[in-house]
């Protein structure tokens, strides 16, 4: 099952199982191609922050 297959029945079914075959198969193209991230990082939230959201605003 390639990449895109897997991605389309995880997001079709909403099954663990599916995920976890997509996950296999992006690192593993990730691997041999090292070009693009997984689709998954793609649709993540650009803006998200990592650490405390309350220190970043200035409180502690």
């Amino acid at each position: 099952m390639d990449e895109e297959t897997a991605w389309r029945q995880f997001e079709r079914t909403g099954s663990i199982e599916a995920y976890l075959v997509y996950c296999q198969t992006a690192h593993r193209s990730l691997a041999q191609t090292n070009l693009s991230l997984p689709q998954e990082e793609t649709h993540a939230d650009p803006h998200r922050r990592a650490g405390d959201p309350g220190k970043q605003r200035g409180r502690e």
